[in-house]
């Protein structure tokens, strides 16, 4: 699937240390069908709007480097081709891998957090 950003060419309002997913994106609507599975077998889940973090601390866009550094890695993850394969993170995030990026390492887009944690078994069916 692709993995398409809302704007890639400049930092959104809510974009701190991420970048947001395009609603039109395979790949966000393949999430959002996950969620709605997970919701109607009656787990409970944070589930923030679906981004790809890019940076440790938000980055400084106010600077031409900083600014630099924002849209290289933008341009690194928009238009990606990513495998939707759910994996758990810390076992309490439920997470598809998008990849690395120079500068930062293994992205990830979170489809949902469990505060409590959460199981391979429990997510078996997703």
């Amino acid at each position: 699937m692709q993995l398409l950003l809302q704007d890639p060419t400049k930092k959104l309002i809510g974009e701190n240390r991420s970048k947001l997913l395009s609603h039109e994106c395979e790949l966000y609507k393949f999430i959002e069908r996950i969620q709605l599975k997970m919701r109607n077998a009656g787990l409970l889940f944070d589930a923030r709007p679906q981004h790809v973090e890019l940076f440790r601390q938000p980055p400084q866009v106010h600077t031409e480097e900083g600014l630099t550094e924002y849209q290289k890695r933008t341009n690194e993850v928009h238009g990606r081709i990513v495998e939707p394969e759910l994996s758990i993170m810390n076992r309490k995030a439920l997470v598809i891998n998008t990849g690395e990026v120079q500068g930062y390492g293994e992205t990830h887009v979170t489809v949902a957090y469990f505060k409590e944690g959460i199981s391979e078994r429990q997510l078996r069916k997703y």
